[in-house]
């Protein structure tokens, strides 16, 4: 369609050029310049005072806009005089400041005037717009043109009928046709011309849009001549335009457009609504106004010479707003081309990314974090077997030294390190989420009250403590070890984010908050990570130091501190965030460089009643007399722990896996009191070979082992690695009734 507007206005016999509002014409057709001599590329970017005064047109006929042609003389490029019907007018709803020029060659139009009638017909037949004649509201004549625009093969289809026979019931306006119509052609008459817009129809029913002109005809009473222009391809274009302009100023993502060397001309209201800059405030400034420092010379170096040479340039910015706050914003640049391929303007579309940004970060810290914690899982579960043996053997060793054994200490200090290195295996496995576990209903506010008569010893006497704990908090499930390993690791790091503050003498507080909340899926979308559910929210918040975005992101990371060497581990977050999301939590941090901090953990809230568990009895007993099958398919831990039971009485049988355990049963040479087995082993691990015996050896009992686990293992008898021959003992007593 647009090929087809280009060919009509090209194609036309009336000059037609378009002046911007900086008074440049900015487009001219060929007829324009057939008329005025001067070729399009004389005619553009010329200004339309230039150009009137080497035509010699008077400037009072540019002061006054009026859509009403006007008669002049003007002087073409080579000397010569013509007569033109000239317009100058703004079209209705065009963009903001632009007009549009019309130039009819009538030069020889007095000389057709005194030519025979027949020259008259032609020239009235050959008119490119349709002209009628009327007389009592009725057509008497018209030309080719008018049977062409409404699609009739001859004059006695239109001669005899009314204007009103070829127009819509309504005008777009909502005014009858026929009343306005009657109106018009009466003031005509009454010698006021009239010019207006108009849409009329064709036969097919089509209708469209027109440009009228009524004028009586002197000397002639109750005749009307009119001329009726299709307007349709300059209503589409003018409609088209209005169109381009309402939707890039409601468009959802920032529109900027430059001039050639980069000055802003136009931004719509969403870059005002982003940046915080008005139109008047940035006209004419550059974009780099909104540089923030971060994005390299060489970046901006790149898009320059891509879209000055053609090119579509596409990228993201960290800018600047105008308050300050930083934004990314993904941009697609490109310039702006004529009909000729010249560049006359750039044009950049951007959108804020800085919500995106933020969640791929949340994400990428998410799966950055499952990825250590799968690594640091299998660490654990392979340490958990080697200090299982280190220490059994150290600790069957300090049993046969006596204290003044030169011997003694040196195992004793072995013992001492193989502890230490299972304190932090434990930590590994918190942060993997493979501690086993032991959950039951937890009243939070209860755990935080118990915990705070200890809290002055832990902290320091001169730290506030606060708290704002919600009555109808819900309770949850959780393993009591847990939480308190949660909240004395929070409550460690707040302490020492306190202590480092530079102004030693301000006041310090740490905060308890306890709340609940209902996440639906809206927060799930903004927060990756977290679940659709209820959930007890409990935080602990200080007025330190605080952390940059830097070391925020990274604050559970195993083994990141900024601690000075001997000071931290830095396992007691990555502890504290391994034991959240193997409960099914999750945990955010939000903190600002002298704003302190603050760790909001949310637990999967519970409807039961908080109940209290008992005491495990502590008490040390070895020896017996059992026979016990033992599974366990490390052989350094098969052979220690073989050992170890030996020697305090019992009858061991060893296998390797489930699958040799269930081939030694089946046997039946030994009558088996206790199968201790590994819970994670090739072939057939120690679940599924306890649902085996059980179903033909239901009384048989079991006592599990495991480095490391996944899953809540609910009512079983286990025992973690590594674990010690007094724990072993003492466990296997309590499953066999020796106690």
């Amino acid at each position: 369609m647009e090929k087809l507007y280009e060919f009509l206005v090209n194609n036309s016999n009336e000059g037609v050029a378009l002046v911007n509002p900086e008074g440049k014409i900015d487009f001219c057709n060929p007829a324009f310049s057939k008329i005025t001599g001067y070729g399009r590329e004389e005619v553009t970017d010329t200004r339309i005072e230039n150009l009137t005064k080497i035509l010699h047109i008077k400037h009072g006929i540019l002061n006054k806009i009026s859509n009403a042609p006007k008669k002049i003389k003007i002087t073409v490029k080579y000397g010569n005089e013509k007569t033109v019907e000239f317009s100058h007018f703004i079209p209705e709803n065009t963009a903001e400041g632009y007009s549009v020029i019309y130039l009819k060659d009538i030069t020889n139009y007095a000389e057709f005037q005194e030519e025979s009638k027949t020259l008259y017909r032609s020239l009235f037949e050959s008119a490119s717009d349709a002209i009628f004649l009327m007389k009592n509201n009725k057509f008497i004549d018209c030309n080719k043109k008018t049977l062409k625009i409404f699609l009739v093969s001859s004059k006695s289809e239109i001669n005899g009928h009314t204007p009103w026979e070829f127009s819509p019931p309504k005008q777009p306006d909502g005014l009858s046709s026929i009343k306005e119509a009657r109106k018009r052609i009466q003031a005509a008459l009454d010698g006021r011309p009239q010019r207006f817009y108009w849409q009329h129809r064709k036969t097919d029913g089509r209708v469209f849009d027109t440009e009228v002109s009524l004028n009586n005809i002197k000397g002639h009473q109750g005749y009307i001549f009119a001329i009726v222009r299709d307007i349709t391809f300059s209503k589409q274009t003018e409609r088209q335009l209005k169109k381009s302009y309402i939707a890039m100023e409601q468009s959802p993502v920032s529109i900027v457009i430059t001039d050639l060397d980069g000055n802003i001309e136009y931004i719509n209201p969403k870059f005002s609504e982003i940046t915080g800059y008005s139109f008047e405030e940035i006209k004419g400034q550059n974009p780099r106004i909104l540089k923030s420092g971060e994005t390299s010379d060489e970046e901006y170096k790149e898009l320059w010479n891509t879209i000055t040479k053609g090119g579509i340039w596409r990228g993201e910015f960290h800018n600047l707003k105008k308050n300050g706050e930083l934004y990314w914003e993904s941009a697609i640049i490109a310039p702006v081309k004529d009909r000729n391929g010249k560049i006359t303007n750039f044009i950049g579309v951007k959108e804020d990314i800085t919500e995106l940004k933020r969640l791929q970060n949340q994400l990428s810290m998410a799966q950055k974090m499952e990825s250590i914690g799968n690594l640091t899982g299998g660490i654990a579960h392979d340490f958990n077997n080697i200090l299982t043996a280190i220490n059994g053997y150290a600790e069957i060793i300090l049993a046969d030294l006596n204290s003044d054994d030169p011997l003694y200490e040196e195992v004793h200090a072995i013992q001492e390190s193989g502890n230490k290195a299972a304190e932090l295996v434990s930590k590994l496995l918190a942060f993997s989420r493979r501690q086993i576990i032991k959950p039951r209903i937890l009243d939070i506010n209860t755990v935080i009250n118990d915990l705070l008569p200890i809290l002055p010893r832990m902290i320091g006497e001169d730290i506030e403590i606060k708290k704002e704990l919600s009555e109808t908090v819900s309770t949850i499930k959780a393993d009591q070890s847990q939480i308190d390993q949660i909240l004395i690791n929070l409550l460690v790091n707040a302490r020492d984010a306190l202590n480092s503050k530079s102004d030693r003498n301000a006041k310090k507080f740490i905060s308890f908050k306890t709340e609940n909340i209902a996440i639906n899926n809206d927060y799930v979308t903004n927060h990756p990570g977290s679940y659709k559910g209820n959930f007890v929210i409990f935080s602990v918040s200080d007025n330190g130091k605080g952390m940059p975005e830097d070391i925020r992101r990274r604050v559970f990371e195993p083994f990141f501190t900024t601690k000075e060497i001997g000071h931290g581990t830095g396992m007691g977050l990555s502890t504290v965030y391994g034991i959240v999301k193997q409960n099914r939590g999750f945990i955010y941090v939000y903190s600002e460089p002298d704003k302190g901090s603050v760790f909001k953990i949310y637990w999967p809230a519970s409807e039961l009643s908080a109940i209290h568990s008992e005491k495990e009895n502590r008490n040390l007993s070895v020896g017996g007399k059992a026979t016990i099958l033992l599974v366990e398919d490390n052989e350094t831990v098969l052979n220690f722990a073989k050992k170890a039971l030996t020697e305090l009485g019992y009858t061991i049988i060893t296998a390797k896996n489930g699958k040799e355990a269930i081939a030694l049963i089946n046997k039946d040479t030994k009558h088996f009191d206790l199968i201790i087995s590994d819970i994670v082993m090739p072939e057939m691990g120690g679940i599924e070979l306890a649902e085996n015996v059980r179903r033909y050896k239901k009384d048989i009992k079991f006592i599990f082992t495991s480095g490391y686990t996944n899953n809540e293992l609910g009512n079983i008898d286990l025992i973690q690695k590594p674990y010690s021959i007094s724990e072993l003992s003492q466990k296997i007593k309590k499953v066999i009734g020796e106690l």
